[in-house]
């Protein structure tokens, strides 16, 4: 018992020594921003004037050049979301927590919709 703290605290001191940072340091979890109260309102509200656009995309000037502006308009603020969420949550929590189905479905979606643009 002795011998493994003495091991730990020789290694701890040498990486401490090494990096040049303070023991204190190493021990604060690192403090992330919440994931802002309007986002989840405004991506809701995003996906909906995407499924309409989409469906006017059919029916209104269906070789217009407008069309795929918007989609591009859609997809940033789809990735905005993403990376929003990824920064808040951690990539780790983010992807592996307790919303991981819906992460990984969300993070698909995205990476289709940003690829086809």
């Amino acid at each position: 018992e002795v011998r493994e703290f003495y091991v730990k605290w020789t290694t701890e001191s040498m990486i401490l020594e090494r990096t040049r940072v303070a023991k204190d340091e190493l021990t604060q979890e690192e403090e992330r921003p919440k994931i802002p109260y309007w986002l989840e309102p405004f991506i809701g509200l995003i996906i909906l004037l995407n499924a309409v656009s989409i469906g006017l995309s059919q029916d209104l000037y269906e070789d217009s050049m407008v069309w795929p502006t918007i989609e591009c308009v859609f997809s940033a603020f789809f990735l905005f979301e993403l990376i929003i969420k990824v920064y808040c949550l951690g990539p780790v929590e983010h992807f592996f927590g307790p919303g991981m189905i819906w992460s990984w479905f969300d993070f698909c979606i995205v990476a289709i919709a940003v690829l086809d643009v």
